[in-house]
């Protein structure tokens, strides 16, 4: 099994096929016989593949719903990025006075992340540290207080990488933000 799935999704379904043939026969399942069973009646390569994007897109969701309070009012992290995005877009927002960009990004590096767009594209991305005091209460009660870096690694077009943080170089994951009107 663990030739097309990982060795968790092989313990787990390796005792329920021990378990299929300890009920139906009572003598000892042979290698061959597992894996053949494994193979003609476990195809579940669509089922994985859907739970692991769906974890990796609920822990960047998760990331992106958690409200920051400062100053006595509450943003959302994606509504702070999607803000700065916009912003850094738009070139005359300094001249007009109503660019918050460098307010929110603070806010944001408080909080272990930061919005980055890298030199060799237009794509802008948030960077968001592998460990942080204020990450690590937004996922305490989630299903990744600890390594968020993982599941976040998995979205499609992020990266490890080493960004500064207040004069600090941290080492973070960068997903891609990829905002719709």
């Amino acid at each position: 099994m663990t030739d097309k799935h990982n060795a968790r999704f092989a313990d787990q379904y390796g005792m329920l096929i021990a378990g299929y043939f300890a009920a139906i026969d009572d003598s000892p399942i042979t290698f061959e016989l597992a894996q053949w069973a494994a193979n003609e009646f476990m195809d579940l390569s669509e089922d994985i593949e859907d739970t692991s994007e769906v974890d990796e897109k609920e822990c960047f969701d998760h990331i992106m719903d958690s409200l920051i309070i400062e100053r006595g009012e509450a943003f959302s992290v994606g509504a702070l990025s999607k803000y700065i995005v916009e912003n850094k877009k738009d070139e005359f927002a300094v001249m007009r006075g109503d660019d918050k960009s460098e307010f929110y990004q603070s806010v944001l590096i408080k909080h272990g992340l930061r919005v980055i767009k890298k030199k060799d594209n237009e794509t802008f991305y948030i960077a968001i540290q592998n460990s942080n005091p204020e990450l690590r209460k937004m996922f305490r009660d989630s299903k990744w207080p600890v390594g968020w870096t993982g599941a976040l690694k998995r979205n499609t077009g992020s990266e490890k990488s080493t960004q500064n943080f207040d004069g600090m170089r941290k080492k973070c994951v960068i997903v891609p933000l990829l905002f719709t009107n």
